[in-house]
């Protein structure tokens, strides 16, 4: 983190050891402190799409998004900053840790609404009426897209099985890379039977795929999972082309093959349970 950060941090509010200690873990701060925009582009949601491709242009994934609240232009910030999944930390702050799924799924779902809206009319979804819901069907993984997302989860499944037999309860190291390191750094100090627990999410997760059942997180530890195997098909498809030709030879095409931005709309945890059962 930069001396600059940490003044542009401590100049605008007493954070306070809690804050302190999350600017500590992600490394590296953004601090969102101006907004100067102009009717009608002065909405909540217009500012968070903003927001949200400002920080895709992060190169590092460890950062924290700090929402001033006493700014210029701080109330439609804020406002912004909640539909991204920020988190008030104090009652002057707002931060985002990029690390966590839940900011990047919050940003999708922001760029789905304001591309919806562009694209169909209708419903207006900066206007008080809009239903969320609405705009929300049931997500149906094509028979080819299922496959792929099935092999990517097998393989960090194996991987995370190996890792599981090799970390044991020690700390996952900076930079160690992985699943585990590959995971927000406020789990690196979980013990083996946390990571087991992991890697059976990853195993559940699969069988879902395997089975025809609808693929959907119940737990956080699904939902990191999950975000991992959509990332890992993602990659298979750009980089492994001839396994993945191999892996969906004989199933039927489909206009939503491979379409991992759409994939991506499974990944909030069922809340009406933790986890599985048996």
């Amino acid at each position: 983190m930069t001396d600059q950060a940490v003044t542009a941090v401590a100049g605008r509010a007493d954070p306070g050891a809690l804050v302190e200690e999350f600017i500590d873990m992600t490394g590296s701060v953004l601090v969102v402190d101006e907004l100067d925009l102009a009717a009608p582009w002065d909405e909540p949601w217009i500012v968070a799409g903003l927001a949200a491709s400002a920080i895709d242009r992060l190169t590092d994934n460890q950062f924290a998004v700090v929402f001033p609240r006493a700014t210029p232009g701080a109330a439609l910030l804020a406002e912004a900053a909640t539909l991204l999944s920020a988190e008030p930390v104090s009652d002057d702050l707002l931060i985002i840790d990029t690390a966590l799924a839940a900011p990047e799924e919050a940003a999708h779902r922001v760029r789905e609404h304001l591309r919806s809206h562009a694209r169909y009319g209708g419903t207006d979804p900066l206007s008080e009426e809009w239903d969320e819901d609405d705009d929300e069907g049931e997500t149906i993984l094509s028979t080819r897209t299922r496959a792929v997302l099935h092999l990517a989860l097998q393989q960090l499944s194996d991987q995370a099985w190996q890792e599981v037999s090799t970390l044991a309860d020690r700390p996952v190291r900076r930079a160690a890379g992985g699943v585990f390191g590959s995971l927000p750094r406020v789990t690196w100090r979980q013990d083996g039977p946390w990571r087991r627990q992991m890697a059976r999410a990853f195993d559940d997760l699969a069988a879902d795929c395997s089975s025809g059942a609808q693929v959907e997180p119940r737990s956080t530890g699904e939902e990191m999972a999950l975000h991992l195997g959509i990332a890992r098909a993602q990659d298979l498809t750009r980089n492994r082309p001839r396994l993945v030709r191999a892996t969906v030879a004989d199933l039927p095409e489909d206009r939503a093959d491979f379409d991992w931005d759409a994939c991506s709309d499974v990944r909030r945890p069922t809340p009406t349970t933790t986890g599985r059962t048996g």
